[in-house]
């Protein structure tokens, strides 16, 4: 905002001093001559960006890959666990299952009781 105005006070003040032709002629000639510099200059790609772009798709297209069987494989094993611990028994649970049985007090003393679990 503020550039704007600078720039408006500057081309303002240049504009009240007359300029020769000839002057006028060689800004004239020189302004061209950037703008054509400045349009070739943005029509040529630069030399690296092909090869950079091709990298980059090519890099980001395994990292995405590598990233998607990260993600599943951190999902299989956070379900495995969570299944693993949800379905094997803690020990409480098994006395909890062995005290409240139907099972008659001679076949917990029995010698074999303990392997047979």
């Amino acid at each position: 905002m503020k550039n704007d105005a600078l720039h408006r006070l500057v081309v303002d003040h240049l504009n009240t001093q007359p300029v020769s032709g000839s002057v006028a002629a060689r800004l004239r000639q020189a302004r061209l001559a950037a703008l054509a510099r400045h349009a070739h200059h943005r029509a040529q790609p630069a030399p690296m960006q092909e090869t950079l772009s091709r990298w980059w798709i090519t890099h980001t297209s395994a990292a995405r890959r590598g990233a998607w069987a990260m993600a599943v494989a951190t999902v299989l094993s956070v379900s495995y666990m969570g299944w693993m611990e949800w379905a094997m028994p803690s020990e409480a649970d098994v006395d909890i299952a062995l005290l409240t049985s139907d099972l008659p007090v001679e076949a917990y003393l029995h010698p074999t009781f303990t392997t047979d679990l």
